[in-house]
């Protein structure tokens, strides 16, 4: 029988740097790849009971009105878990997206078990004399 290598690359934006500090995730954008090739997308806004901070919407140009009439987290975030399934996670400083998931999942009692993958912690091993690592570069 023919297993499925499911990989989830995914990338958040959120309100501020902390969830511990009340900020939350209020936009989610994912791709499944199954065995190397794209199988399924997930993009939503999430629109949450805070403002967001004028200088956290100049990093992703995300404002409070363009939030008004998306779904809540507790509509979106299941839908999420169920998309992750099993997969591996793959995220850009992953330790920031999976602290940010684990805290909004554990408000809805939803486990987050999936194995995960650093771009940021390859970047570091693999290229050590670029300039910097960000997602860009």
């Amino acid at each position: 029988m023919f297993h499925v290598h499911r990989h989830v690359i995914l990338d958040i934006e959120t309100t501020g740097l902390s969830p511990c500090r009340g900020h939350r995730i209020i936009e989610i954008g994912a791709i499944a790849l199954e065995n190397g090739h794209p199988a399924e997308e997930f993009c939503s806004l999430i629109k949450v009971d805070r403002t967001i901070p004028l200088e956290v919407q100049q990093i992703h140009g995300i404002t409070d009105e363009m939030l008004a009439g998306e779904p809540g987290a507790e509509e979106v975030l299941p839908r999420l878990y169920d998309f992750l399934g099993d997969g591996v996670i793959v995220a850009h400083n992953a330790r920031f997206d999976l602290g940010f998931l684990r805290h909004e999942f554990a408000r809805l009692s939803l486990p987050l078990r999936n194995r995960f993958l650093c771009t940021l912690q390859m970047s570091w091993r693999l290229y050590p004399r670029l300039p910097d690592h960000k997602l860009d570069t």
